[in-house]
């Protein structure tokens, strides 16, 4: 079983709302953004560390994202959930993809976040870059200083605080190399270029402007083939958006919730 946890554990029906963190990302990724969140509604929120990332088991061997995402799954029929909203980032939005194509009744709407329905090659080629420094025992210091620049926003890190809290995240980040590589796996191999025309739920697409990682041409690609989706580009933010504008992405997520109802 998935580790996982409640950020709000009130007792109302609403429907829960599951979080999926992106490549090498734990559940504390969303700490900021379900602070804001919880100020504005009373649903319960089910963050979840993905198969090879936080506190998960992290197998050896390659992962597949319809593998993670029948772990997620699993997770949520363990706690009971028959209802719920889905967000995704990045990797956790190609996982929630292939949630939502086998869960259609129970997804109420999907948010994908900074996502892909395959990644291109500057993705691909940053993403083995840093499990390759990663196996060759780099310090995980070097890591995160090679790697901010191409996750977030030069407004961001111009911000000190911001810098220093982002470097300490990876540091203190505790995947394996087992873990990383069938992360890496995964988002490789992840193909739904035609499965996401399948989707026929509500769908969020939300992607920063200055994002070099998993550039905004991949939302726009989601957009263009999930039917009725909306399209929502957070301007001055790269691929971190849950942590650059916790705030905005919390109110968006909000007034689509509100919507619905």
């Amino acid at each position: 079983m998935l580790n996982y946890k409640f950020y709000n554990t009130s007792n109302n029906q609403n429907p829960v709302i599951v979080f999926i963190a992106g490549f090498t990302g734990t559940i504390d990724a969303w700490d900021r953004c379900c602070v804001d969140l919880i100020k504005l509604c009373d649903n319960r929120i089910l963050l979840i560390d993905n198969l090879g990332a936080g506190n998960s088991l992290q197998p050896c061997g390659e992962y597949t994202t319809i593998e993670m995402a029948n772990e997620i799954i699993k997770v949520i029929d363990f706690v009971n959930i028959n209802s719920f909203y889905l967000v995704g980032h990045s990797l956790g939005g190609a996982i929630a993809q292939y949630i939502a194509l086998s869960n259609p009744g129970s997804v109420k709407h999907m948010f994908l976040v900074s996502s892909f329905a395959k990644i291109n090659n500057i993705c691909k080629l940053s993403l083995m870059g840093r499990y390759k420094l990663a196996k060759n025992n780099i310090s995980k210091k070097l890591i995160a200083y090679i790697t901010l620049p191409s996750i977030f926003s030069d407004n961001y890190l111009n911000d000190e605080a911001n810098t220093i809290f982002a470097i300490e995240r990876i540091i203190s980040n505790p995947q394996t190399i087992d873990g990383m590589f069938g992360q890496l796996s995964a988002c490789i191999n992840h193909d739904a270029t035609k499965l996401v025309e399948q989707i026929n739920i509500r769908t969020t697409i939300i992607t920063g402007d200055k994002d070099i990682l998993v550039a905004p041409e991949h939302s726009y690609f989601l957009n263009n083939k999930i039917h009725g989706s909306e399209l929502i580009i957070i301007k001055d933010t790269a691929h971190m958006v849950q942590l650059e504008k916790p705030k905005e992405l919390a109110n968006i997520i909000y007034r689509s919730l509100t919507q619905i109802s």
